[in-house]
């Protein structure tokens, strides 16, 4: 199999193997999960935590609520990507993909958080933003056509 890969013309196999990596990076940027979690509650009394899910591993951030001051919608003016930003006492924290460009529900995480700030009796929230599945099924077909392109053969 691996005498048969390499005996495609060059072109052919560049294609190929770019195809396959471009689809490869895209299901992993699909696959991004992030949520974030506040409590009022007693259990975890005022605290707030990100988590950031992806293929190879979750990477978690812990801050007090009484930090967070605020979220946004920033969208950039170039590439008319939109993301969701925290913003605390220390730092502007990004909330979300950058790769996806779902500024509606995006405005309705920004929503979700400030109206859970403003109200103190909301013992909790919980956002999640979903994977991005139209990215995961572009980086399918990407290598899908990675593969055809390594194993059509040319006349």
């Amino acid at each position: 199999m691996m005498i048969f890969i390499f005996s495609l013309p060059f072109k052919k196999w560049l294609f190929a193997a770019l195809a396959l990596i471009v689809g490869l990076f895209l299901i992993s940027e699909g696959f991004q999960v992030y949520s974030l979690a506040c409590n009022r509650t007693k259990k975890a009394a005022n605290t707030c935590e990100i988590s950031h899910f992806t293929l190879s591993g979750t990477s978690v951030k812990q801050f007090p609520l009484s930090q967070l001051k605020e979220a946004r919608v920033q969208q950039s003016s170039r590439s008319k990507i939109t993301v969701c930003i925290l913003v605390t006492e220390k730092e502007v924290l990004t909330f979300g993909s950058l790769s996806t460009n779902y500024a509606q529900g995006k405005q309705e995480m920004v929503s979700e958080i400030n109206t859970f700030l403003q109200n103190p009796k909301q013992l909790s929230l919980s956002v999640k933003e979903p994977p991005g599945y139209s990215i995961i099924l572009m980086g399918i077909i990407c290598n899908v056509v990675g593969l055809l392109l390594f194993f059509i053969k040319t006349q």
